[in-house]
């Protein structure tokens, strides 16, 4: 991956090359907090659950700010 691709440019290969596979710990982080959210959501009430998921925009399960 550190192959130059010319003689005359100092670029390499790496630079060129797009990974667009998500980031595990990202995704994993996500998960956890999605989680997190519904747990607290479910210790409220079904009127407090909504307020929470309509101010916070919660279609999702995550926050939208």
């Amino acid at each position: 991956m550190e192959t130059a691709i010319s003689n005359d440019d100092d670029s390499t290969l790496n630079e060129f090359i797009f990974d667009d596979r998500p980031d595990t710990d990202a995704y994993t982080r996500d998960i956890m907090l999605k989680e997190s959210i519904e747990d607290v959501l479910e210790s409220l009430t079904s009127q407090e659950a909504l307020v929470i998921h309509l101010r916070m925009e919660l279609d999702d399960g995550k926050p939208k700010h």
